[in-house]
């Protein structure tokens, strides 16, 4: 008894470029093809995603354009709405939210408490006018003792910290970002203290 199909014949593939070419230049179209492959899944891998919630558009742009100075292979997505910014966050986890505590359409509290539930392992900075004296510390605190990995920074605030207190939470080298100096022209961020 016969086992397989008759009619089934095996046809040679046929040899690649590379395979075809001299042995000199196969080391360099392999070094090619290799260095090729290893930048697309470096950046497959390093494109971050770093979601902006306030309600002030001048903030968010400015947040946007140093973030983007700043930090190589970055996506920033900016929300003036809570329910927009809700949406996203569910969706899938960026590696950092920030976001102001004090919002027409809504509050940062309530934020807060969806990611307590949630259970969400990215970082959270509050930079918020609203967030000084003991009841700023009060709500940091008891985020942080519910499990959140969770700071806050008043308004305004410094560029230079800005960008180191990313880097900390990023967990990025300050060394490997861009400088602070040249975006911001020394200005501070968020001067109406919203």
């Amino acid at each position: 008894m016969r086992s397989g199909n008759s009619n089934f014949a095996l046809v040679p593939r046929a040899p690649s470029a590379l395979e075809k070419a001299e042995p000199g230049t196969k080391t360099v179209l392999s070094g090619i093809v290799a260095d090729t492959l290893a930048l697309a899944n470096k950046k497959q891998r390093s494109k971050r995603r770093i979601v902006i919630l306030d309600d002030d558009s001048d903030i968010l742009e400015f947040y946007k354009a140093c973030i983007s100075a700043w930090f190589e292979e970055t996506t920033v997505l900016t929300f003036q709405d809570d329910a927009d910014a809700l949406r996203e966050l569910t969706r899938s986890d960026p590696e950092l939210l920030i976001m102001d505590m004090r919002r027409p359409t809504g509050n940062g509290e309530d934020v807060l408490a969806l990611l307590v539930q949630r259970r969400v392992k990215y970082p959270v900075l509050v930079i918020s006018g609203s967030m000084g004296g003991q009841e700023g510390v009060d709500v940091v605190c008891d985020y942080i003792r519910r499990g959140m990995n969770v700071d806050a920074r008043m308004k305004p605030i410094e560029p230079e910290n800005l960008r180191l207190m990313l880097c900390r939470l990023l967990k990025v080298d300050p060394e490997q970002t861009g400088s602070a100096a040249g975006s911001a022209s020394g200005s501070r961020i968020g001067n109406d203290a919203k």
